[in-house]
């Protein structure tokens, strides 16, 4: 028999206790893969590669603009925005944790000190401190999930008092539009967010289809009331549509000013290369493999167990869970970037929500608690170990911060060309548009003048071809890259060739990886010079 769930105390604590963790590891500089980008966007309020993200967008610039005016760095600020979106995940995991558990009959209290024990397993994860310290858009995502999980289990709560109320009545009671108009915004919001809210959406909305035939009122006016719903929240894709006909600075290469580019922006087309295989870097796979998949299995099998033996959930809803888990695992070996982890995260929350309800018929149970007892401090034990590298993280990201500024004001010159084959090119473009360094440069991942936008923009201001088709094709031929990232580096290292060639100003390859910084000679010249990270190569 179902037991009352925890009041909403439980979770806000949980919430706040994360919030505060999340702030003491967020850095005060950006970090690596989008950080930077996100943090222009967010401060300027810009338009961010696909799909845009323009709610995180105009929610998060109010937000970092507050926090700037209040004496916080841009980069802090933005970091914090993602501490906001990892807090609210952790305080709607433990709701959803508690509320699963109070469904198989786990008292209240007993469930919310439970409902700790999946928050303790994922919070400090250092996979998951990645996107909740850093201005990411994947906190907010979590977020979304777990809110959209609970939101379903009230739409079946509801359902099934309806139920109750037709059969009592000997007729079937019409479904409340409000509630489908409830569910079409949270659907809407999840996808004016970030597209992979799909993978939730679909087999959520089929189990609500599926409770809703058995009960056979499905009324026209539900379903309109959830697509109104909807269409409020993808409204925010307009903002898309307007930056693409008034570009600013910072704003994504490739966005065209044409309503087919604002298309292909908002459904991520330019991505469509990397899906169908998996490629993640050396780096990423020792790190899921220590901080991923031992966790993902263990909280896996208990949700496959709560599925098969939980009563106190509906069918529809445990069929939904599973399949999630199950398309957006699937979603994450076949999209081929670097650093999958991130498209793990949602199935791995969900797990973790799932698992401990698995357990509940032994909740009560006296003979088991110390067992329950030691695992509460093995928990907190690694969650100490977790937090200590985040610290780690935060020197290394200051350490790299501190690099790239020195190699970035020995660049000797201060109207010219500095290529970094890097997304985290932003970092360049910080130091510009917020602290007025530099400004004349032009600072440029070379991949970005391969885009039709960005490769015609580039001809209109200097006027010669960035990226000569047929010399980058030859190149190709001859390299026969066997990867991506290979690919990448041969295209790169062309279109930095050409620029050099075709332009009398001075060229800086840039590579703060090595590091190294490489000022390059032009065409007839003896050699192209190397010159070690922070020494300034001569003019």
């Amino acid at each position: 028999m179902a037991a009352a769930p925890p009041g909403v105390l439980p979770s806000l604590v949980t919430g706040l206790v994360a919030l505060g963790l999340y702030l003491a590891l967020a850095p005060a500089v950006a970090g690596d893969k989008d950080s930077s980008e996100f943090t222009l966007v967010l401060a300027r309020l810009g338009c961010a590669h696909p799909t845009g993200y323009p709610l995180y967008t105009l929610l998060g610039h109010a937000f970092v603009t507050l926090l700037h005016a209040a004496g916080v760095g841009w980069d802090r600020a933005a970091n914090a925005w993602s501490a906001v979106g990892g807090a609210v995940a952790m305080g709607l995991l433990h709701a959803l944790a508690a509320r699963l558990l109070a469904r198989e009959g786990v008292a209240a209290r007993p469930a919310a000190v439970i409902a700790l024990l999946p928050v303790a397993a994922f919070a400090l994860n250092p996979l998951v401190t990645i996107e909740t310290t850093l201005a990411e858009v994947n906190a907010f995502h979590l977020a979304w999930v777990m809110g959209a999980m609970l939101l379903l289990l009230a739409g079946m709560d509801a359902r099934r008092g309806s139920d109750a109320a037709g059969a009592a009545r000997r007729r079937p009671v019409a479904d409340d539009p409000r509630r489908f108009a409830v569910a079409g915004l949270v659907a809407g919001l999840g996808l004016a967010h970030h597209a992979t809210s799909v993978l939730v959406i679909v087999p959520a909305g089929l189990a609500l289809r599926v409770q809703a035939a058995r009960a056979r009122r499905l009324a026209a006016a539900t379903l309109a009331a959830a697509a109104l719903g909807a269409a409020l929240p993808l409204t925010s894709y307009a903002w898309i549509a307007w930056r693409a006909f008034h570009p600013g600075m910072p704003q994504w290469a490739a966005l065209d000013a044409s309503w087919l580019g604002v298309w292909r922006h908002i459904t991520g087309f330019e991505y469509r290369a990397y899906l169908g295989h998996w490629a993640p870097s050396a780096v990423q796979r020792a790190a899921m493999a220590k901080y991923l998949w031992p966790w993902f299995a263990s909280f896996a099998t208990g949700a496959l167990l709560w599925a098969w033996r939980g009563r106190g959930t509906p069918g529809p809803v445990r069929a939904a869970w599973v399949a999630i888990i199950a398309i957006a695992t699937c979603y994450g070996f076949s999209y081929g970037v670097p650093d999958p982890s991130s498209y793990f995260l949602p199935p791995f929350l969900l797990a973790c929500a799932a698992a401990p309800a698995a357990f509940a018929p032994w909740a009560g149970k006296p003979a088991l608690r110390p067992a329950a007892a030691l695992l509460a401090l093995a928990l907190l034990a690694q969650d100490a170990w977790w937090f200590h590298i985040g610290r780690e993280r935060e020197t290394a990201y200051l350490a790299f911060e501190r690099r790239i500024h020195a190699m970035w004001v020995a660049v000797p010159f201060d109207s010219g060309f500095v290529f970094w084959s890097s997304d985290m090119v932003h970092r360049l473009h910080k130091y510009q548009w917020l602290d007025g360094e530099k400004p004349r440069i032009e600072a440029i991942n070379p991949l970005t003048l391969t885009f039709d936008a960005p490769r015609a923009a580039f001809i209109h201001r200097h006027g010669f071809e960035p990226a000569d088709r047929g010399r980058l094709d030859a190149r190709l031929s001859a390299a026969h890259p066997s990867s991506i990232d290979a690919f990448s580096q041969v295209v790169s290292e062309e279109v930095v060739t050409e620029v050099n060639a075709g332009t009398r100003l001075p060229v800086v390859r840039f590579m703060p990886e090595v590091p190294q910084m490489t000022l390059l000679d032009k065409p007839g010249a003896d050699s192209t010079r190397g010159h070690p990270a922070g020494a300034a190569p001569p003019r």
